[in-house]
């Protein structure tokens, strides 16, 4: 189970995303057992949860909340995936902006 740090770090890494990609990732938030994050499409949010599903992460569509892919915290072993998740999220994110951003994602 992730502890209240490696929950801080995950959100500033995924708002690090949110900056990169800024036409795509309307916001990211936490709750108490989950993360959003929270996509301006709804197609966005369908195909990144498959993806992180696709690499083992944990991750559900919200269907009230269309727009939004919840990470469930209490599955994730948030020292084990993180890097797998940011680099899952990158890629997609990546392909799907059409964007010329070449650089894999390096969070600072």
């Amino acid at each position: 189970m992730a502890s209240a740090l490696e929950l801080d770090e995950l959100l500033g890494r995924l708002k690090q995303l949110q900056t990169r990609y800024p036409s795509l990732i309307r916001d990211v938030r936490a709750g108490p057992l989950y993360v959003d994050i929270e996509f301006y499409l709804v197609d966005l949010a369908i195909d990144a949860t498959h993806a992180l599903l696709e690499h083992g992460i944990t991750a559900v569509h919200r269907m009230r909340l269309p727009c939004v892919t919840s990470l469930q915290v209490p599955s994730l072993s948030l020292q084990e995936q993180m890097a797998l998740l940011l680099q899952t999220l990158d890629t997609f994110l990546r392909q799907r902006s059409g964007s010329s951003l070449q650089q894999p994602f390096r969070p600072s």
